[in-house]
């Protein structure tokens, strides 16, 4: 496989633009965003380990697909820690979330 020239690098450059990626803590961030972060995360690993789709874990959650996308992005202002938690709930009904101090 070569390397693709500099017409395809410019198609996915400007693809690449407008593909929301997935956000980063701020260097600090307070316990709450840590851990809608944390629940985000929980999501990504649920979802690579069932090989899932965006639509397939919206349809889970029942959920638009958009805040699937959200979630898997880690755009942790857009929700709540209750709304994270209720969610996760429905993937894992009787898992239990233990805080621990840093």
């Amino acid at each position: 496989m070569k390397f693709p020239n500099e017409k395809t690098l410019a198609k996915m450059r400007k693809k690449l633009e407008k593909s929301p990626g997935t956000l980063m803590l701020s260097e600090n961030p307070t316990a709450a965003e840590q851990l809608r972060w944390d629940i985000c995360q929980l999501f990504v690993k649920y979802t690579n380990s069932h090989d899932l789709k965006n639509i397939e874990l919206a349809q889970a959650l029942d959920v638009h697909e958009s805040e699937v996308s959200k979630i898997l992005h880690h755009r942790i202002e857009s929700f709540s820690t209750d709304k994270l938690l209720a969610l996760l709930g429905k993937l894992y009904p009787r898992h239990k979330i233990l805080l621990k101090s840093a």
